[in-house]
């Protein structure tokens, strides 16, 4: 496999999806500490057992800020809310999905870098929330 086409699968493979069915995931903006590259497009589904659902908390967030987030953009889908985030506007917050599943996304435009995110989530019964 020639060298570029191994560097897009592996692309591909760690950044658009990452479904499994685990107790916590820790997801980061591509390249994080470090500045995220630009033209990305990430996507994560996270899903647990039925009867869970899910709680994600950003630890860390510093995405390039614009008004409606028209440039760089992390979008959590908790079940029946899409929320979009930029700037430093997530840190410290902690979402909860509606159902067993959540979907987070991350977009960046082709200019300003930034440190970028890490969350974790994790499930949690639903009788306990």
């Amino acid at each position: 496999m020639a060298a570029g086409i191994w560097l897009l699968y592996l692309f591909l493979l760690v950044c658009f999806t990452c479904m499994a069915p685990v107790l916590f995931w820790e997801i980061t903006s591509p390249c994080y500490p470090e500045r995220y590259p630009n033209s990305q497009s990430c996507k994560w589904i996270m899903q647990a057992p039925t009867g869970f659902i899910i709680q994600l908390s950003f630890l860390d967030f510093d995405l390039e800020e614009a008004q409606g987030c028209i440039y760089d953009r992390v979008v959590v889908n908790t079940g029946n809310t899409e929320v979009k985030f930029c700037g430093l506007t997530a840190n410290g917050l902690t979402l909860n999905s509606t159902g067993n599943e959540m979907t987070l996304s991350f977009t960046a435009d082709f200019s300003v870098q930034k440190k970028g995110f890490k969350v974790c989530a994790q499930y949690t019964p639903v009788n306990l929330q």
